[in-house]
Order: C-alpha cells, then structure tokens, then sequence
C-alpha cells in the first residue's frame, strides 16, 4: 500500500544496535586462578561488574526509549489512518523484520559469552557469586528482549496493516464462528 512513509528515525527508531560489551568473564577467572594476587584480582572484578551492570542499564534505558518511539508511530499511523490517508506500512514492516534478523545475529556470540561467564561466576565464593550470576542473567535476559521488541513492533504494525485494509468477505470474531461457518458449506 503506497501512501505516507513512516520514517523510523522520525520516532527514534534506528538505533537498536547490540552494543558490544565487556563482561568480567576474565577477572573471573584471574581471581579465581591467582589467589596470591586475589585483593587486586577482586578489585578489577568490581570495577569491571559495574561497568557491565551501566551498560545493561543502557540498554534497558534503550529498549524503553525504543518501545515509547514504537507507541508514537502507532499512534501516528492510526490517526492517518482515521483520516483516510494511506500510510504505507509495508516498508516499516519490512524495516523491523530487517532489524529483528540482525539483532537475532548480534545477541548470540552475547549471550553465549554472558553465558560463559555465568558459568565461570558460579566458581566464585558465595556472595560474590550470588551477585555476579545475578549479574549475568539481567544481562542476558535484557539481551533475549531486543529480538522480541522488534518482532512485537513488527506485530503491531501487522495488526494495524489488517484493521486499515479493506476486508472482502466476510469477517469471523471467533475460530469457533469459522468453524461453523465452514460446516455449512
């Protein structure tokens, strides 16, 4: 349906990019390898955890600064639509199916290594443990929601595509009303 094009970087869309970040996979390790050194060891552990934490917290401030851009396109589309202009939704659909693949591709060699890491954490004393592993699945389940955030964009717009088409025929509430109506036939 050509008609009015909803540029994605007009609601700040565009940049969902996986950053790359550093886990503390290696200090893990050192510290738990060099007990001589294991002070200094535990200290480069802390330093580099609460880098990993902030970036964490950056793309979870990202995905939500994503899905309110999300709410403003929607929005947008709908009141166009009301107006009966056309909007075109196929190239946002196709925009975010594009991105969604990438992420897909991105957030793997992550989450693996996040994975790695949590596995090298659980051999860490208890307390420092506890707070690493915790550590590590925020950061893999932040990492596991980019791909559906943009596949739930994709939806939406979807849906929103189907409600502005002109439907031909006729339209069942229920997969039950289906069902009967194919009986009579």
């Amino acid at each position: 349906m050509a008609g009015v094009a909803l540029r994605l970087e007009d609601y700040g869309l565009t940049d969902l990019t996986v950053p790359r970040v550093a886990t503390p996979t290696e200090p893990i390790a050192a510290a738990h390898e060099a007990p001589a050194d294991r002070a200094s060891r535990l200290k480069e552990l802390d330093a580099t955890s609460l880098r990993f934490k902030e970036r964490t917290a950056e793309l979870d401030a990202r995905y939500s600064a994503f899905k309110q851009g999300l709410a403003r396109l929607v929005r947008s589309a709908e009141d166009f639509i009301k107006e009966g202009t056309a909007v075109d939704l196929d190239a946002a659909i196709a925009q975010f199916r594009a991105m969604e693949e990438v992420a897909r591709i991105d957030v793997v060699p992550l989450v693996t290594g996040a994975r790695s890491g949590r596995a090298l954490a659980m051999r860490l004393p208890l307390p420092l443990r506890a707070r690493e592993v915790a550590m590590y699945d925020r950061f893999v389940d932040t990492l596991l929601r980019l791909p559906e955030i943009l596949r739930d964009a994709r939806w939406e717009i979807l849906a929103l595509r189907a409600e502005a088409e002109k439907q031909v025929g006729q339209r069942f509430d229920s997969a039950g009303d289906l069902a009967r109506h194919l009986e009579t036939l």
